[in-house]
């Protein structure tokens, strides 16, 4: 009697067991697509706040139309092997990049920018993510008050190592 009841209680333990081995597993992807998510949404919300506040900064000067955001939009050369995740963490990587290049161009008249030299300053760029390298290359670029550009972004070939 006693080792029926040890041998059912083993049995609890391990369906218990795999089961919660099981919901993590499939409750993973969706905690990690979530995070990518947050952390999408959170630097929306900064832009968008950077954007209001330089927008009402502004706005006291109608006749003057100065850089108050910096907006990219990517087309990546080819998606094979890449991951959702992978995805979505290089449109951010590059997003962020970007816009640590231009943020000396916040809050400039748009009259006094260079418009040649903006494209340039991102244009065949290489950027680092998931230890892949891309190359940046922009084939559109609209400059007003929200800087857009339009960048390719190619995968560049793993040279092999010599020895």
């Amino acid at each position: 009697m006693k080792w029926r009841w040890l041998k059912s209680l083993a049995f609890f333990l391990l369906g218990a067991l795999l089961g919660a081995a099981a919901i993590n597993v499939l409750i993973g992807h969706q905690v990690d697509r979530l995070a990518m998510t947050n952390r999408i949404l959170q630097t929306r919300l900064e832009d968008t706040t950077v954007e209001l506040q330089r927008i009402k900064e502004s706005s006291s000067q109608k006749e003057k139309y100065t850089v108050n955001a910096v907006e990219t939009y990517l087309l990546l050369d080819s998606r094979e092997g890449l991951t959702e995740y992978d995805d979505i963490r290089l449109k951010l990587e590059v997003n962020e990049k970007i816009k640590i290049w231009l943020k000396p161009l916040m809050g400039q008249e748009v009259k006094t920018l260079d418009i040649l030299w903006i494209p340039s300053v991102v244009d065949n760029r290489e950027i680092e993510v998931n230890g892949n390298h891309y190359q940046l290359k922009t084939y559109l670029a609209i400059i007003s008050e929200k800087i857009t550009l339009y960048l390719k972004v190619t995968l560049q070939k793993k040279e092999k190592n010599q020895v």
